[in-house]
């Protein structure tokens, strides 16, 4: 099974968007394969980034939380960096495109709940 491990803050400044999670032991001295896909967990609000950690996968998930930064982060357009340490980051690569799939998805489409949908729709506004 997939370990999890939950986005505490993102930092976000004109050129990029650094990403920090509650623990990051897991990631610490491993060779780390961003996957470019996402999930979305309705049952707790959030949207999970899959990465390729040595054979195994961990999801980082981005909970409600820190949606308003993402909607931030979408609306400039700026790339995702993840610190698995103090001077190491890892590209999420194709997060953009990835988050704005299922935000388009989520949209008054009640096979994720209505909470998902409500949420969604409450934070995010994507200026096109």
């Amino acid at each position: 099974m997939a370990k999890k491990i939950e986005v505490t803050k993102l930092m976000i400044t004109e050129r990029d968007v650094s990403v920090f999670v509650d623990d990051n032991s897991a990631l610490k001295d491993k060779h780390i394969q961003p996957e470019g896909r996402m999930l979305a967990d309705s049952d707790h609000l959030a949207f999970i980034y899959i990465l390729d950690v040595e054979e195994d996968f961990i999801y980082v998930s981005f909970p409600e939380t820190v949606w308003s930064h993402l909607n931030i982060a979408l609306n400039k357009n700026l790339p995702l960096f993840l610190y698995t340490d103090d001077d190491i980051r890892i590209p999420l690569l194709q997060f953009q495109e990835e988050l704005l799939y299922f935000i388009s998805n989520i949209a008054e489409n009640s096979n994720y709940g209505k909470k998902m949908v409500d949420a969604v729709s409450h934070v995010f506004s994507i200026e096109m």
